[in-house]
């Protein structure tokens, strides 16, 4: 199984901590194969790379680097990125192995990207902060 997040720069304040225990308790009934850690700019975080292969020991971990998403240049290229985006984001994921999706860092339009690609792969999205809140899923409805 795959993990899918978006590298992030900040810790906890009170713990300093990267991961949560309920996050690493949550991710942990899994068999994680494979951490891929989706990189939308230049900026690399030793600390967050060090804690995950810290608590998921058996992982291998694959930095991947994203287009970065720009407010510069032609109307056109600019209506493209998400799409580019997203289609970037699927063809760097292995189509013979589930996925999990972690939502909660990263530009709206970059999770966005991520809750979206949850959703064509049929994965499983939570949240880093809420790792046992349920996300909103497309096409399911609460209303009867």
């Amino acid at each position: 199984m795959q993990l899918c997040l978006v590298e992030f720069t900040r810790p906890d304040r009170v713990t300093g901590e990267f991961l949560s225990q309920d996050f690493i308790d949550t991710v942990s009934k899994h068999s994680i194969d494979e951490i891929i850690l989706f990189q939308p700019t230049d900026r690399i975080c030793p600390e967050l790379r060090e804690e995950l292969k810290a608590k998921f020991p058996e992982s291998t971990l694959r930095p991947e680097q994203l287009d970065p998403i720009s407010s510069q240049g032609i109307l056109y290229e600019m209506r493209q990125q998400p799409w580019n985006l997203l289609r970037e984001i699927l063809a760097k994921l292995d189509e013979s192995q589930e996925s999990i999706f972690v939502l909660g860092r990263g530009s709206s339009l970059l999770q966005h990207m991520m809750w979206l690609s949850a959703g064509i792969r049929g994965a499983e999205a939570l949240f880093l902060d809420a790792p046992s809140a349920e996300p909103l899923q497309a096409g399911i409805s609460g209303i009867n």
